[in-house]
């Protein structure tokens, strides 16, 4: 998959998110749920042969990990090119 590829699938993951979401979470919810993604990560790759099941888990993450730099203010990354 290429960037642009990657970013629609996020996207369609927050689609879903905010379908089951309704409210702005804070940014310990976010981490929270995070927490726990990970931890099924790890399961998800651990007991099933490949890596799809784990990839579906990351897709997850990042879509959260978005939803919250969407909805809490962020520190930009400054650096001298």
């Amino acid at each position: 998959m290429n960037q642009l590829e990657v970013y629609e699938a996020i996207t369609r993951e927050r689609i879903y998110q905010d379908k089951v979401w309704e409210n702005k979470l804070k940014v310990g919810e976010h981490v929270a749920l995070l927490n726990f993604y990970v931890q099924e990560l790890n399961r998800a790759w651990t007991v099933n042969s490949g890596d799809f099941m784990a990839m579906e888990v990351i897709r997850k993450i990042a879509g959260i990990c978005v939803r919250c730099m969407e909805q809490n203010d962020f520190p930009e990354r400054k650096f001298d090119v």
